[in-house]
């Protein structure tokens, strides 16, 4: 193999680059001696400044029910239609859906940097009717149906501006604290939907039985409170999560639909 000969007289092979001992023999024996040292040093500072990083807060799921009571009766009609309602003698009709319009959230979290909330217009509805969002973010609405829609903000009709919202295309609402906006569509009355501003990002929202999961919640104490169509009701549950209780299982029971503020 061809070596390369250096100023300094050590031979090193090509494909090295191999320090060979006649090299290490240019080097004072106090002069090793240090140098060990150092290396050795150095790995200590380095174990030593992995320990001392401080480990980042544990975090856990919250998973629980929210037992509710039947939903409520449907309204008296508005205005009779060309053939008088009857009762169907073949089937019972279904009771008035109450899971879709209710979340969770959990009071007390530690303030952090709002997330984006993506909100889906999907068919003739949004995904959630209710959504919950942390003040200070920004909700996505994303038209994914095949319809264009005329959006407006019942308390602020400008929010949204005039453009019409086609197939694919998205609008943002920048929530601010203590607020709710009533999304419509000004061409279809039954295409509406409501956003709701909270303090934390930690929401969960039901299934049709009636559970639902909050995951990646740090550890501590918290208030589960739950929000129904227009107002927050009159129940509350502790929960904590902590590194022996990593997912605890809570239920909650709905005695009634009437918010604080209706009682």
């Amino acid at each position: 193999m061809a070596k390369l000969q250096t100023a300094a007289g050590p031979d090193y092979d090509r494909d090295g680059p191999r320090m060979t001992q006649a090299f290490s023999q240019l080097l004072p024996a106090q002069s090793r001696r240090l140098a060990l040292a150092g290396v050795v040093a150095c790995g200590v500072m380095a174990v030593a400044g992995t320990v001392a990083r401080a480990a980042p807060a544990g975090t856990g799921t919250v998973a629980g029910k929210v037992e509710l009571p039947q939903g409520p009766e449907l309204p008296a009609m508005a205005q009779p239609g060309f053939v008088p309602r009857s009762e169907n003698a073949m089937q019972t009709p279904l009771a008035t859906p109450v899971a879709p319009y209710v979340f969770v959230m959990l009071d007390g979290a530690a303030p952090s940097a709002p997330p984006q909330v993506n909100w889906d217009l999907v068919g003739e509805s949004f995904a959630h009717p209710v959504l919950a969002a942390m003040a200070g973010a920004d909700v996505v609405i994303k038209n994914s149906s095949k319809s264009s829609r005329t959006l407006a903000v019942d308390e602020d009709p400008k929010l949204l501006g005039n453009d019409v919202l086609n197939p694919s295309g998205a609008k943002t609402i920048h929530v601010a604290a203590g607020k709710v906006y009533t999304v419509h569509d000004a061409d279809a009355a039954y295409v509406r939907g409501r956003i709701v501003a909270v303090a934390t990002p930690y929401i969960g929202y039901l299934d049709a039985g009636g559970k639902f999961e909050i995951a990646d919640v740090p550890d501590g104490t918290y208030k589960l409170r739950v929000y129904y169509k227009d107002g927050w009701l009159d129940v509350e549950q502790t929960v904590a999560v902590t590194p022996k209780a990593k997912k605890p299982e809570v239920t909650v029971k709905v005695a009634s639909l009437k918010t604080a503020a209706e009682k």
